[in-house]
């Protein structure tokens, strides 16, 4: 048997009815401008988010919606009286523009900050992309700083062997001198004051820079500076009174009997044989040269006791067609001493 609805249950079905019929969305009043509006809004903001790659930002605004309408349905559970559309409306419309405005918010903190990326011609997942890509290129062209770091300066100065005839030959002077003291250091350069003893080379520009008896040679052995002994007598050949790791400075009392008689005139003799560094194993023989392998047993004992000179038939000019080591006995002795041939 059909009962009658009492006209509570009515009225609650009623109202239900009302929110969700058409009637309520395009009544064109209140409901209109509020329901519909914050469909679109709903829509609108969720699509540009989707475009935008920010899922989690659609998740939200929908899971807000969701608690907009369950919380306008408890509004009319708890309602004992009607409640008209206009109110409902005006629930529903303080609910989603409070929703609306969070996620607004944030999308245009987002929004800004794409926008000054934009200004640059560049975008927020470029910019990403492109430091991901440079920092492997950073991390390599660091390495040879870090690695130069780990140098010890005195390292930076480094000079080629020189033989000590091919030194007096290039040298402006070549001198035996006494340290007497080191003066005062300045502009980075520590001088000492000198006597020389023997000379056996002097040009007349040398003789004006070391008139005053002063060498001078930089503070820093990362600056081929040399620390010179008070007192110690030293043998010297270079072309400037500022000296260093490249001049030839020898304490006088180890050089060699045949070293000491070439700086005293042997080698003037040889000054237009040149002697070629040599390397390797083998090196081709050129005119009025001689090799010299530095490293080898054969090449020390030649810079120890041996001197470069012309040999045979010379050009009207006074060069050589040919030159070849002249060593001393003792030469024999150095080789055997350390094991070369």
């Amino acid at each position: 048997m059909h009962r009658p609805e009492t006209s509570a249950a009515s009225s609650g079905r009623e109202r239900k009815a009302d929110i969700t019929s058409p009637s309520l969305r395009h009544s064109g009043s209140c409901e209109t401008g509020t329901i519909m509006e914050g469909h679109r809004r709903h829509v609108t903001l969720k699509f540009a988010l989707s475009l935008s790659g920010e899922w989690s930002g659609a998740e939200r605004i929908q899971r807000r919606s969701r608690l907009v309408a369950e919380s306008v349905l408890a509004h009319l559970k708890r309602s004992n009286s009607h409640t008209s559309h206009t109110d409902v409306c005006h629930h529903i419309e303080s609910k989603q523009a409070a929703a609306a405005a969070a996620a607004t918010k944030r999308s245009t903190t987002q929004s800004a900050v794409e926008t000054e990326l934009d200004s640059f011609g560049e975008s927020p997942t470029r910019t990403k992309m492109k430091v991901n890509r440079l920092l492997p290129l950073l991390a390599v062209l660091a390495l040879p700083l870090v690695m130069l770091a780990m140098i010890p300066t005195a390292d930076a100065c480094s000079c080629l062997p020189q033989h000590p005839q091919t030194a007096y030959c290039e040298s402006d002077y070549v001198i035996v001198a006494q340290v007497l003291r080191q003066t005062a250091s300045k502009n980075h350069m520590d001088a000492y004051k000198i006597a020389i003893k023997k000379e056996y080379k002097m040009s007349d520009e040398a003789r004006k820079l070391l008139r005053n008896g002063k060498l001078y040679t930089a503070s820093s052995g990362s600056m081929c500076g040399i620390t010179l002994e008070p007192n110690k007598l030293y043998a010297i050949a270079a072309n400037s009174d500022q000296v260093g790791l490249c001049d030839f400075i020898r304490p006088y009392s180890e050089l060699s009997i045949v070293e000491k008689r070439g700086l005293a005139g042997i080698y003037r003799k040889g000054c237009r044989c040149k002697i070629n560094q040599c390397m390797g194993h083998k090196c081709s023989q050129r005119v009025a040269s001689c090799n010299w392998t530095p490293f080898a047993a054969k090449g020390i004992c030649e810079t120890s006791y041996g001197s470069c000179v012309p040999a045979g038939i010379v050009k009207e000019d006074g060069t050589p067609l040919k030159c070849h080591w002249r060593r001393s006995p003792r030469y024999g002795q150095c080789v055997a001493k350390n094991g070369g041939k």
